[in-house]
């Protein structure tokens, strides 16, 4: 599922991902939104495709429609596709109740 997100004030275009343990940024989209990549310490993730280094992170705030969480953990680094900006992993995503149906996604705050 795809969504409309911004990152520290830059709109986006992601990947709903609750499989994903953090939210990843494609390197281009990372530097629009000024996270810190230059003291970003190189982890190894497990994705899809096999385990890959990322530069380890905090966006300032993300924020879908109403929705917005603060200092949120995010990995940088792959390549999504030209129209794909990130995925929203779990970082984000486990703040709050999410409900994903087929074609249609819900998020609110915990009750």
């Amino acid at each position: 599922m795809l969504a409309r997100a911004s990152v520290n004030g830059v709109d986006g275009r992601f990947i709903i991902d609750t499989g994903a343990s953090y939210v990843s940024l494609t390197e281009g989209f990372a530097r629009k939104t000024g996270v810190d990549l230059a003291n970003a310490p190189v982890v190894q993730t497990l994705t899809a495709n096999g385990l890959t280094d990322r530069k380890l992170t905090t966006a300032e705030v993300i924020q879908i429609g109403p929705i917005k969480a603060r200092l949120v953990s995010v990995a940088v680094g792959g390549n999504l596709g030209d129209e794909i900006d990130g995925l929203l992993g779990m970082s984000f995503l486990a703040r709050f109740s999410v409900t994903l149906t087929p074609g249609r996604l819900e998020i609110s705050a915990h009750k």
